[in-house]
């Protein structure tokens, strides 16, 4: 739980365990986070080892964890 205990870090990493998701797409889902609050919160999963970030080169730009 303190892993997680942040705001909105639950919820994010429920819609990351289904596979990869768009940026845009998880603030959408998160309802009132901005982009920055979540961009942060990723990093921070990402430095304990949940989630992996990865950037594909498509166009339009696709950023998935």
């Amino acid at each position: 739980m303190r892993i997680l205990g942040a705001k909105r870090k639950g919820s994010m990493f429920w819609h990351l365990q289904n596979g990869p998701v768009r940026l845009k797409h998880l603030v959408g889902h998160l309802g009132g986070a901005n982009k920055k609050m979540v961009t942060q919160r990723l990093k921070e999963m990402e430095e304990i080892g949940l989630v992996k970030w990865r950037v594909w080169s498509t166009w339009p730009v696709a950023v998935a964890c």
